[in-house]
């Protein structure tokens, strides 16, 4: 069991033992000084990476002439997928989504996922770029209010990663790099922290925009920096030679 899983039972066994002793069925919390276990890439059983940006056109460019998938269109994945590099939603949050969750048309259009599908059983809202706004207005056309904008039936089989991986092979991407890491449908989510990461966007605000309990879990487990990035953060220094 990874240190993720660990931790997602103890949260639940926690609330489990608050409920108990607000219902006086146990006189304190026995788990109340049990604390988290940290999350690293170390101690995470699969490993993910992020998109480069030339990646990421390829597999939208391998998508858009690919064929049809669990009733996913070419034309239905590269929106699926641009929509969930651009606000982090994961692949079941993103099969609930109705034309009614996109409110496109106001100040600061945004995308709202109720809380009875997202992770932490919070409410989701999450602002959207211009371009993914106009990509949207037009794929939105003809959908049928109150019926999922994508066969949800991708998430429910969790053939995600399976999909995402066919479009990868047809761009000529691979799905697990020299490192051992894979680049599934979940590394869309990795790419948007990690390029939220790598805007100067302020830590604590790209962990609000991820969703995530932890700052610790955001920096250390979504956001990756390869060799070439790291390289240029050293030459921006003075050398001392």
């Amino acid at each position: 069991m990874n240190a993720g899983t660990s931790n997602h039972y103890l949260r639940a066994m926690k609330n489990f033992c608050r409920w108990a002793v607000r219902k006086k069925r146990l006189v304190e919390n026995p788990l109340l000084d049990v604390s988290l276990l940290r999350q690293t890439e170390a101690n995470t059983t699969r490993r993910r990476r992020n998109l480069s940006e030339r990646e990421f056109q390829a597999l939208i460019e391998a998508a858009r002439k690919g064929t049809t998938v669990l009733e996913l269109t070419g034309p239905d994945r590269v929106v699926l997928y641009t929509v969930a590099v651009n606000t982090g939603l994961r692949a079941s949050e993103l099969a609930s989504l109705k034309p009614e969750s996109f409110d496109l048309d106001s100040p600061v259009p945004a995308v709202r996922c109720l809380g009875a599908y997202t992770k932490n059983g919070k409410e989701a809202v999450l602002p959207l770029r211009p371009e993914v706004v106009r990509l949207l207005q037009d794929f939105l056309k003809g959908k049928s209010a109150g019926q999922p904008v994508w066969n949800p039936e991708f998430a429910r089989q969790r053939r995600g990663g399976q999909i995402v991986r066919a479009d990868l092979e047809a761009a000529g991407i691979p799905y697990k790099d020299q490192l051992g890491r894979y680049a599934d449908f979940h590394s869309l989510r990795h790419t948007f922290i990690t390029n939220l990461a790598h805007s100067g966007v302020h830590p604590k605000t790209t962990q609000l925009l991820a969703r995530h309990s932890t700052i610790d879990l955001t920096m250390n487990i979504y956001t990756h920096a390869d060799l070439n990035e790291l390289a240029t953060a050293v030459a921006a220094g003075k050398a001392f030679v």
